[in-house]
């Protein structure tokens, strides 16, 4: 079977759909070709030389407008499926390039060569954007997209939870990708640009009779559609601009007694421009501007001056042994990341091994062990992306699974464990699978509202966490309710050691650099967790107290008990980043917790 199943549409451009198809076949990469005919008069009816020529003809007489490409949906069965219009020819190298982009991009949602990016305030406004020499992050898609099968199904979902039920759809393009970034929490991009116009959809454009860009209320429709998809939870490419916080004297003139407000930054502090420098640790390379626009020269929607907010890197991942990706080669592909920091040709920072790589210094871990806890974490992220994260996640995982793959998180296998305990093993050792600066969230988290902020709340301390709901060791002695006999001996060894006016941190959100006194508490942290063997917070507080860790407190905005509100906007309107169900709400999880992320989904 071939890889890509092409989709085009008859209605009312016969001759335009032979030519279509007469390109398809001439393609460099061999395709299936459908053709939805759904052609009302017999005037338009192809001829039974494009009949012959398609491999699969659907034949209805209903026309359900552009939507009409989604009606099989459940047919589609290759890899990949790519719509395209009947108003263009495409170049004979144009799914081989597709193809090629999609391989650099494992998580995309949708893929096109034309699109549109929606202001912040959702009104829609039809003006192409520029391909750069990289795979560039789209709202909208128009003409033409490629898609991978598995995903297409979050269309009809989206069709349903937007009540398009009773009336055509014309706005096919805004449904497929709208339901990629609400739905499914994948991203749409416009593919590299390309000297050769044999990778082009439009190599050749066409008559384009009874298009439905004509309508006089073409824009107010689309405006509409957006409208009401940024009113269920969909969220634009590019965020508002953020307000750059005012520096501290301290922050300006740098510990050091020099200057901090220079072009890296310090921190990850905002320079003023939108572009957000380094942490204190390392020096970045230059991050690529969130509208593509590295000079600043290009028109954007944000702004003439070019100064869009800058892509977070998202590059290679660097594990604590220095050895970059696990299998020591780098990216699995080898060809650098798609998002600008390291080109998807292997243009970008060359690795040791010759291979396109860029260094990464921050980026989320989540432990999930179990299938639950898997689709757990998964849920998380896919909050996580929906709220403008777009770095490096990192799943350790016994169960993986393609929904992870599909939000471009990295996945490390590791066996299973018995015992009721047994993700402690692994958690009280995730020092291993860190960054330099790591955000790890419990897989029963879920975020609601942006995090960007937490990146600078070490504040020079080597860890950051929330206090508990019991805040000191002495509370939890004090009113445990979790097996106290159980847990005896380790309170009594907590009274032995005078650790009982320390403070208890919950572990299920955790900011953390890469350092000797962070790598000595993990190790620390798992010889403690073995003492007992059962739950790893009173642990925690052992290997902190001995190796002199520092803490910096986290509001508890951060990792927030959902109980004490009634909706995901309540939380939010209180401030609250991190949503987290706690020990004695893990029987909501299949309720409640998936119910607060349906809601956040829209």
């Amino acid at each position: 079977m071939n890889k890509v199943e092409t989709v085009v549409i008859n209605w009312k451009r016969p001759g335009n759909v032979e030519r279509v198809v007469n390109a398809l076949r001439a393609q460099s990469t061999p395709c299936t070709i459908t053709v939805c005919d759904t052609h009302l008069e017999d005037d338009y009816a192809l001829p039974m030389s494009v009949l012959d020529n398609a491999d699969r003809v659907y034949r209805w007489g209903h026309n359900t407008g552009p939507y009409s490409r989604f009606v099989p949906l459940a047919a589609y069965d290759h890899e990949y499926t790519f719509f395209i219009d009947d108003d263009m020819l495409p170049g004979s190298r144009c799914v081989e390039h597709f193809v090629s982009t999609a391989e650099t991009l494992p998580g995309f949602g949708s893929i096109g060569q034309m699109g549109r990016i929606v202001p912040p305030d959702g009104v829609y406004k039809a003006r192409n954007v520029a391909r750069l020499p990289r795979p560039r992050e789209i709202d909208i898609l128009v003409r033409g997209f490629f898609v991978r099968t598995r995903n297409l199904h979050h269309v009809a979902q989206l069709r349903w939870l937007m009540n398009y039920t009773e009336e055509q759809v014309p706005e096919d393009d805004m449904l497929l990708c709208v339901a990629m970034r609400l739905c499914a929490g994948l991203r749409n991009y416009l593919t590299p640009a390309s000297p050769d116009p044999e990778t082009l959809m439009n190599r050749t454009e066409l008559p384009d009779p009874h298009a439905l860009h004509r309508r006089p209320d073409h824009i107010r429709r689309r405006i509409d559609f957006m409208l009401a998809a940024r009113a269920i939870g969909w969220l634009p490419a590019i965020p508002a601009p953020a307000v750059p916080r005012q520096l501290t004297g301290t922050e300006r003139t740098g510990a050091n007694g020099t200057n901090s407000t220079s072009a890296a930054g310090q921190n990850g502090q905002n320079d003023g421009n939108g572009n957000h420098g380094a942490t204190p640790t390392t020096r970045l390379p230059s991050t690529v501007p969130r509208n593509g626009h590295a000079n600043g020269n290009e028109k954007t929607l944000t702004g003439s001056n070019g100064n869009g907010r800058a892509l977070p890197l998202t590059a290679e991942f660097a594990l604590p042994n220095g050895n970059g990706h696990p299998n020591g080669n780098g990216h699995p592909n080898g060809n650098g990341h798609p998002n600008g920091d390291g080109h998807p040709n292997g243009n970008g920072k060359a690795a040791q091994n010759g291979r396109g790589k860029a260094s990464v210094n921050r980026g989320v871990l989540y432990l999930a062990l179990g299938e639950n806890y898997t689709q757990l974490a998964t849920d998380s992220a896919r909050t996580l992306r929906l709220h403008g994260y777009d770095g490096p996640v990192r799943v350790v995982t016994d169960a993986p699974s393609h929904d992870l793959v599909d939000l471009e998180c990295e996945t490390l296998v590791v066996g299973s464990l018995p015992g009721g305990f047994a993700s402690r093993f692994h958690k009280t050792q995730l020092y291993r699978w860190s960054f330099q600066r790591t955000l790890f969230l419990d897989a029963d988290t879920i975020v609601i509202s942006p995090i960007e902020e937490i990146w600078e709340m070490l504040r020079g301390h080597d860890m950051a966490m929330a206090p508990d709901m019991h805040s000191y060791v002495a509370d939890v002695i004090a009113h445990s309710v979790n097996d106290p006999a159980r847990r005896a001996p380790e309170y009594q060894l907590m009274s032995d050691l005078g650790l009982v006016d320390r403070r208890y941190y919950n572990s299920g959100v955790m900011l953390f650099d890469q350092n000797g006194r962070t790598g000595k508490m993990f190790n620390q942290w798992h010889q403690e967790w073995n003492r007992f063997g059962g739950e790893d917070q009173l642990a925690l507080v052992r290997a902190i107290a001995t190796t002199g860790t520092r803490v910096s407190p986290l509001d508890s905005a951060w990792n927030r008990r959902p109980k004490a509100f009634s909706s995901v906007n309540e939380a939010r309107s209180a401030g609250v980043r991190i949503l987290h169900f706690l020990s004695r709400q893990r029987s909501l999880l299949n309720d409640a917790y998936l119910g607060v992320v349906a809601e956040y989904l829209g």
